[in-house]
């Protein structure tokens, strides 16, 4: 099967991190398909810019603007998803052509898909849906692409319920995990615990670091244990401040940025792997800790619930007293195991199969 991307978000010279969710789902299902990548994304910079660069199986353009007007970056997505389909016509030569996150590149698809004769899916993780991107109002352009009953292809059932309720659509939906790296993040049966908690994250909203290490500092659990917190982002300032503040520098260690081989390793090591947020569309930080056979504790929100089963405690609301009474009660003598479901090889499976079935519906309809 012949697999053409097309994605606004994508690993790139300017974010080496960007997306890489996507990159690992495409990726994933590289096995046995032939997968083409056109990365098309409008970045805000001081001033104008552009960059074009092709690798392989992978076609990048990036223009840099110094201004951020949405109605306008709908407006020339929708421009250069006209040339590449319709003029340059890319898609001629694939089976089905998948459609990483919808906006704003899909916000003009009702004026094109009528030329376009192949079958078309969206894959999208974004948790936006949920907050309604932000703001109070509706925002129709956006709701419209999923009244096209484009099937949908999410990494929860919690995200395809997100995407529903926002858009006001009823759509055919899939549910395809995101993929854990099964090389890195691993169950070894003679691992010895050490006497710390763990968590790690890029800390931003809608994470909410600073419960837990309340309830930790406030839980007899600081007088066995440590607190060990890895990562960065917008709320590491007053994490730091949090911890001197508390005088608490020798029970909560903040690690800062850490490689996916220490992640692993204090996930494999620690006695519970703590994940406290508002909301998560999937997480993957929780299916890695899952797959190192680390007892994880979050709150029952989103997509968690389909992510930690057997192997953690869901709190019923992500609040001090809730992380205080988890924290009590956290098993001394654990026994690990450790789940595979998200490793490359099932998620790729499982994706090739997802779109096999969109394009047997596609053919039959015809």
């Amino acid at each position: 099967m012949r697999i053409l991307h097309i994605t606004n978000w994508f690993p790139n010279e300017f974010n080496k991190n960007e997306a890489v969710w996507i990159k690992k789902h495409i990726e994933a299902l590289s096995k046995n398909t032939i997968n083409r990548v056109y990365h098309f994304n409008i970045i805000n910079t001081r001033k104008l810019n552009y960059s074009k660069d092709k690798q392989g199986e992978l076609n990048q353009t990036i223009i840099g603007i110094p201004f951020r007007q949405w109605f306008l970056f709908e407006i020339f997505y929708g421009f250069w998803l006209s040339y590449q389909l319709l003029i340059k016509k890319i898609h001629k030569d694939y089976d089905i052509i998948n459609f990483h996150i919808a906006y704003p590149m899909l916000t003009y698809w009702n004026w094109i898909k009528r030329w376009i004769k192949k079958p078309v899916v969206i894959t999208e993780h974004w948790s936006s849906y949920h907050f309604n991107f932000g703001v109070k109002k509706e925002l129709p352009r956006v709701q419209k692409i999923f009244q096209q009953h484009i099937p949908v292809i999410t990494v929860s059932e919690a995200l395809a319920k997100d995407i529903k309720l926002f858009s006001r659509a009823d759509f055919q939906h899939f549910v395809v995990p995101n993929v854990v790296d099964d090389e890195m993040f691993y169950f070894e049966k003679d691992q010895v615990r050490k006497p710390f908690l763990f968590m790690v994250s890029q800390w931003k909203e809608p994470k909410t670091p600073i419960l837990v290490m309340q309830a930790f500092l406030e839980s007899e659990i600081s007088l066995k244990y440590s607190l060990k917190i890895g990562g960065y982002g917008s709320l590491w300032a007053e994490m730091e401040s949090f911890v001197y503040s508390n005088n608490a520098e020798k029970k909560i260690e903040l690690l800062g940025l850490l490689d996916s081989k220490q992640i692993a390793d204090n996930m494999r090591q620690c006695i519970a792997f703590l994940h406290p947020s508002d909301y998560e569309t999937f997480s993957v930080v929780c299916a890695e800790a899952v797959a190192c056979g680390a007892f994880v504790i979050a709150p029952r929100i989103g997509g968690i619930p389909e992510v930690v089963q057997n192997n953690g405690f869901l709190l019923e609301e992500n609040s001090t007293s809730q992380w205080k009474k988890a924290l009590q009660n956290i098993p001394n003598n654990f026994d690990s195991s450790y789940d595979l479901e998200f490793c490359r090889e099932n998620i790729g499976n499982k994706y090739k199969r997802v779109l096999l079935e969109i394009k047997n519906q596609f053919e039959f309809k015809k």
